[in-house]
């Protein structure tokens, strides 16, 4: 019986749920969870696990101790990725995302921990397309689930919220000026107002990650 992965840099995103599961699951005593999780690295059924010699046991949960290491890299700002043979670009910019995109991102944000998968698809997008253009996002979502480690979706997140923070910023107080130069001159719309209330929305919502 050998491991899949060696540290979270190899585990992948639906691989981590099911560790995160596990990890928070309240009715397992401490050898059910610890026989659960190795099945999960292995990406076999517990009474595989159950089954083994406990030298073997033994051996495998030493090799495991990076679980309660560092699981993203904030050393490291990826700008591209390839993933089953296909090139995906980046976006950090917030400004440049398109109002599905962003939109999307939003209602994906708000439960992130369930839609790790889709949040990825707003701003992690096949070269030479655009957001939801020539294929299918909910595809998309599965192919990351299966295919990101959790280490390079974390670090992913991070750079984006890092880096929207100071564009969204910067909107938030251009927006916040127009609001007040139309109310001046009674200019002020229903339009203008709702696209205050999203960028504001979404300055609260990145603000509450750091």
């Amino acid at each position: 019986m050998k491991l899949l992965y060696k540290g979270w840099n190899e585990v992948p995103i639906k691989v981590y749920k099911e560790i995160r599961a596990i990890v928070e699951d309240e009715s397992l005593e401490a050898t059910e969870r610890s026989v659960a999780l190795l099945a999960a690295l292995c990406g076999v059924d517990d009474n595989e696990i159950w089954a083994l010699s406990l030298p073997e046991i033994s051996q495998m949960s030493t090799e495991i101790g990076w679980l309660n290491g560092s699981d993203f890299d904030r050393g490291r700002k990826p700008h591209k990725l390839r993933i089953s043979n296909r090139d995906y670009v980046v976006n950090y910019e917030v400004q440049k995302m398109s109002i599905a995109a962003y939109v999307d991102f939003q209602n994906y944000f708000k439960d992130r921990d369930n839609n790790m998968g889709a949040l990825l698809t707003t701003f992690v997008i096949p070269k030479g397309c655009r957001y939801a253009e020539g294929y299918d996002p909910a595809e998309l979502a599965k192919t990351f689930e299966a295919e990101v480690p959790i280490a390079t979706y974390n670090t992913l997140l991070y750079f984006f919220v890092l880096t929207s923070l100071r564009s969204t910023r910067a909107m938030l107080i251009y927006s916040e000026l127009e609001i007040l130069k139309a109310e001046r001159e009674n200019l002020l719309t229903e339009e203008m107002k709702e696209k205050h209330r999203m960028i504001a929305d979404m300055f609260g919502s990145l603000l509450s990650t750091k």
